[in-house]
């Protein structure tokens, strides 16, 4: 074989060599790099050193820290965030929970709490605060001045129950009076045919129509309640831009 053929082989297969080599070594590099990242993030340096809660008002933070079930100590990179919210809004006031992963070493709650939108009679005759999507979140002594009272319907006594799909209606009413007409109401009432009527305190009804629109609603309830009552002898607001209203006679 010619010599220079053979010198430029040899040069080939050297040249492939070092590259192979070059290879070996950076995919070592990066193994290397990367278990130490990943030795790195479950290192008590990144573990939780600290739980924070913050929107809570009626609900207690250790609760809150209890239910999302993440611990001092815990490996930050792996905790489930998720899974840790979820949990913290099956607590009676809770209505949304978020967590935040905040490094080098904090895990951070933020909750919103429910509203209570009416009183109710329980199952055992006791009174308890429903907030305006059917949960129970407090047992009560009688109802409060400030809550509409629902007729109609009879809860579960205990803290943290569903009111029935079917019976939450007047709940969602409730929620949907801005606080200020509370006090013209005497009941928000489901009535045998499913609708939802409102009793004012003076005598008249207010005839909600289909559970939708509620916030408007509530508004033009409002609205009128402040204007007209204790004249209102009939309102329908299933309009809400239009609502239909009748004077009791001889009033005003």
């Amino acid at each position: 074989m010619d010599p220079r053929l053979r010198a430029r082989r040899v040069a080939v297969r050297r040249s492939a060599g070092r590259r192979r080599l070059r290879v070996v070594v950076v995919a070592g590099a990066v193994v290397v790099l990367v278990l130490a990242a990943v030795s790195l993030l479950f290192t008590p340096l990144l573990d939780v050193d600290h739980l924070t809660v913050a929107g809570q008002f009626r609900t207690d933070p250790a609760d809150v820290v209890a239910a999302g079930g993440i611990e001092a100590g815990d490996p930050l990179a792996t905790a489930d965030l998720a899974a840790a919210a979820a949990r913290v809004e099956e607590l009676p006031w809770v209505g949304e929970a978020t967590v935040e992963r905040r490094w080098p070493g904090t895990i951070r709650y933020r909750i919103v709490e429910r509203e209570p939108a009416a009183a109710a009679t329980a199952t055992d005759g006791s009174w308890v605060a429903v907030d305006g999507e059917g949960r129970v979140l407090v047992a009560l002594d009688a109802p409060p001045p400030d809550l509409p009272v629902v007729e109609g319907v009879t809860v579960a006594p205990e803290v943290g129950a569903a009111v029935a799909a079917d019976d939450r209606g007047p709940f969602a009413v409730a929620a949907a009076i801005p606080a200020a007409a509370r006090p013209a109401l005497d009941a928000v009432v489901l009535e045998p045919d499913r609708t939802v009527t409102v009793r004012l305190a003076a005598g008249g009804v207010v005839t909600i129509g289909a559970l939708e629109d509620l916030p408007a609603k509530g508004v033009a309830l409002a609205s009128v309640v402040e204007a007209v009552d204790p004249c209102i002898a009939t309102l329908d607001v299933s309009v809400a831009a239009a609502p239909l209203l009748t004077r009791t006679p001889g009033c005003g």
